[in-house]
C-alpha cells in the first residue's frame, strides 16, 4: 500500500512539476514581430511666411532627438525637400510622433507640423512651417565705448589686484619655506 501511495505521490509531483515548467516558459507577445521599414517625407518648407532658403539642413526625430535622429536632407530652390528617410532600427518607435527641424550651425527650431512613424514603406506629401527665424549667432559683447568714465580706472584696478595677488603668492611662498625650515618633531606639534 505504501508502494502504491508512493508511486502516485511521485507521479502527482511529476506532474505539477511539468505543469511549473510549462508556465515558466517565455511568452510570446500578443503581436508577432511585424517587419517595418522606412517612412519617407517630401514638401515644401515655409519659414515665416516665406519659402524657406535652399541650402538650409532639415532632419527629422522621431520621439526625441536622442531615441532617433535622421540624416539631413538640404532644402533645394523653392524650399522643397524630397525623400527624407525616417528609418530608425528600434520597432518599438512605430506610432511615436515625428518632429521636423531646421537646423544651422547656430541651433534648431521646430516645425509646427508632425507626423506618425508608422514604419509602412510610405512616401508622404507633407508642407513644413517654421513660424520662428532660423538661429542667428550670439552678438559680440559689448566693449567699453571711448569716452566711458570706466576706462581709466580700469588699468589702476588691474595693477591694484595684481599687487594683491602677487603679495599673497609671496607670503605663502616664505610660510611654506618657514615650515620646510623646522625640524620634524616641531612641525608635527604645531
Amino acid at each position: 500500500m505504501r508502494r502504491k501511495i508512493s508511486g502516485c505521490l511521485a507521479v502527482a509531483v511529476v506532474f505539477l512539476a511539468s505543469l511549473a515548467l510549462v508556465g515558466a516558459s517565455p511568452r510570446q507577445s500578443e503581436l508577432p514581430p511585424q517587419p517595418f521599414f522606412a517612412d519617407y517625407f517630401s514638401g515644401v518648407v515655409r519659414l515665416q511666411g516665406s519659402l524657406a532658403p535652399a541650402d538650409t539642413q532639415l532632419v527629422a526625430c522621431v520621439a526625441d532627438c536622442e531615441s532617433f535622429q535622421s540624416k539631413p536632407v538640404l532644402l533645394t530652390g523653392g524650399g522643397a525637400f524630397h525623400l527624407l528617410e525616417v528609418n530608425p532600427s528600434n520597432r518599438f518607435l512605430r506610432g511615436d510622433p515625428i518632429s521636423f527641424y531646421l537646423v544651422n550651425a547656430h541651433g534648431r527650431i521646430q516645425a509646427a507640423e508632425s507626423a506618425l512613424f508608422e514604419g509602412a514603406y510610405a512616401i508622404v506629401r507633407l508642407n513644413l512651417s517654421f513660424d520662428q527665424p532660423l538661429p542667428t549667432p550670439l552678438p559680440p559683447p559689448l566693449l567699453p565705448q571711448v569716452g566711458d568714465p570706466v576706462l581709466p580706472i580700469l588699468p589702476r584696478a588691474a595693477l591694484a589686484l595684481g599687487t594683491v595677488i602677487l603679495a599673497g603668492g609671496l607670503a605663502l611662498l616664505m610660510l611654506n619655506r618657514r615650515r620646510m625650515g623646522q625640524p620634524a618633531s616641531e612641525t608635527r606639534e604645531s
